[in-house]
């Protein structure tokens, strides 16, 4: 069945309400930019993305860029509550239909506007974190055992739904992540590797993430310890990303030797992530726990040999190829094992070719950005269809066509 905007009743297409913390850098965010332009492409939902912070930057140029459009408080709005109030009554000015939240926050934020509206929610979880703290676990698995749908990017998510958040019905949907990753530009290696002081001959081992707790920077910092004892090649370690953990890490940075701390880069966040990945020879992971990891997908698509922690999210990953190697699960307690594990592609150059080769073929053709939206499209088409389990939508015209 396809769905079509009823041209005849002279209607507006129905309002999808995206509510999110944040658009600044990160993947959830660069996963919503994606899924609301896949959407006003589709011409079936006007997507609205609702950011409830004023961290706005870089996604919401990029979503203006495209004509979606998105909204966050204004200024005078600085306390949680005045944000709050401004996403309940935004929901109801932009005439949303429909609410879907991204995170656990944008599930206790869009459940609020959504309970006072009587409007249907789809939330979501993108991470398998069993340690979140327990007012939210309270607050998220209670709008997500309501909610008409929810949405899980992986089979641990949608695990921990369970577990950790006690939704236990039928309505759990696993869309995975999309890829989308331009082309680096034809000097971005040497020029990054020149500007990071990385001098020839040396060995890159890079990551993409946010610096906050789950990502575990300290442990990276062990890592590179152990390599630049055993690695035949000096070995240079570049965290392409910024956040929580910035202080933390400065402190650990100047109780290094110099010329240990050479070695070590933190440049900070980049929007030209290709360039980043182009300029790396081996990516890693170190996070405590992960939903769909984009970064590593994207470092994968690059044909970089990739050494993750076996945790779920990157489990999932490195799962689903079955029998073909296209990444190394390691050790996410000992960082001198994980040491070990990239140590071994960097003694045999062949195989860590071979990995990077299989797992760019593999992503290229799984993670496709028009399935990602075709799945989340369905999923909306069938509440504003067929209404919510419990309840059904109203006053929304469509025309069916087999």
């Amino acid at each position: 069945m396809k769905l079509e905007r009823d041209h005849s009743s002279g209607a507006d297409l129905p309002r999808l309400g995206i509510v999110i913390g944040q658009l600044s850098h990160g993947g959830a965010e660069r996963q919503t930019v994606l899924l609301a332009q896949g959407l006003r492409r589709s011409g079936i939902l006007e997507p609205v993305v609702l950011c409830y912070s004023h961290a706005t930057q870089p996604h919401g140029a990029e979503l203006s860029a495209s004509g979606v459009a998105w909204f966050c408080p204004p200024a005078a709005a600085a306390s949680r509550l005045r944000r709050v109030l401004w996403l309940v009554g935004e929901v109801r000015r932009q005439r949303c239909a429909l609410v879907y939240g991204v995170l656990n926050g944008g599930n206790i934020l869009g459940g609020v506007a959504a309970l006072a509206w009587g409007l249907p929610l789809v939330a979501s979880v993108r991470n398998a974190d069993s340690q979140l703290p327990r007012h939210t676990r309270a607050l998220s698995g209670w709008f997500c055992r309501r909610a008409a749908v929810v949405v899980a990017n992986s089979a641990s998510c949608a695990r921990s739904l369970r577990h950790d958040l006690g939704v236990r019905h039928g309505r759990v949907r696993v869309i995975p992540n999309a890829l989308s990753l331009p082309a680096p530009k034809p000097d971005a290696r040497a020029s990054l590797r020149g500007a990071w002081g990385v001098p020839d001959g040396a060995v890159v081992m890079g990551t993409v993430a946010n610096l906050k707790a789950q990502k575990r920077p300290a442990f990276l910092l062990a890592v590179h310890a152990t390599l630049a004892e055993r690695s035949l090649a000096p070995v240079h370690t570049v965290w392409i990303g910024d956040g929580p953990e910035r202080g933390v890490v400065e402190v650990a940075l100047a109780r290094l030797p110099a010329a240990v701390a050479r070695t070590l880069h933190f440049p900070g966040a980049s929007a030209d992530v290709a360039d980043c990945l182009a300029a790396f020879d081996v990516f890693v992971l170190t996070s405590a726990y992960e939903g769909l990891p984009n970064a590593l997908l994207e470092a994968m698509a690059a044909g970089l040999p990739c050494v993750a922690t076996d945790v779920p999210g990157t489990r999932d990953v490195f799962a689903e190829a079955g029998d073909q190697e296209i990444g190394i699960l390691a050790d996410p307690d000992d960082p001198t094992r994980f040491a070990e594990c990239v140590l071994a592609l960097l003694q045999h150059p062949q195989r860590a070719r071979r990995l990077g080769e299989n797992a760019q073929r593999y992503v290229l053709q799984g993670y496709d950005v028009q399935h990602m939206v075709d799945a989340y499209a369905r999923v909306f088409r069938d509440i504003m269809v067929n209404g919510h389990p419990a309840r059904r939508s109203a006053g929304i015209q469509w025309t069916k066509r087999a």
